[in-house]
């Protein structure tokens, strides 16, 4: 899967990580305000981790609507395994900087939106619209 992603020009990555929140028509009065996030409506949220090809790998059990992207990573059991497991986190492949120039980096990563942090806390996760080194 990998060798995909270094062919497409994202060395290091190995999926794609993204939450996406299914309309709860029938929510319960009393949890609508828990349930209602950024959509205007309550919703439940699922956070799914896929391949190159689309085909799913994992998703997360359902959380309130009003949690975000940010949050629901760090529940994430399949990204915690990608975090700690030595497969994942010895992985050295070379990026380039914002100026060309190439440096090493440690760890294999997913590609994601600008609703998750690039913070080496989340899991290594890499948004491609934004620098990785300054």
């Amino acid at each position: 899967m990998e060798e995909a992603y270094d062919l497409l020009e994202f060395a290091g990555a190995i999926r794609s990580t993204d939450v996406t929140h299914i309309r709860w028509a029938c929510c319960p009065y009393s949890w609508a305000r828990q349930y209602m996030g950024k959509e205007g409506f309550p919703s439940i949220a699922y956070q799914a981790i896929v391949d190159h090809t689309g085909h799913v790998l994992a998703v997360t059990k359902g959380f309130a609507g009003v949690m975000n992207d940010k949050t629901i990573i760090r529940y994430d059991t399949a990204v915690a395994k990608i975090r700690r497991d030595p497969v994942y986190t010895k992985k050295v492949y070379t990026l380039f900087d914002k100026n060309g120039q190439p440096f090493e980096r440690k760890g294999n990563y997913s590609i994601v939106d600008n609703g998750f942090s690039v913070d080496h806390l989340f899991g290594g996760c890499f948004n491609r619209n934004r620098p990785v080194a300054e």
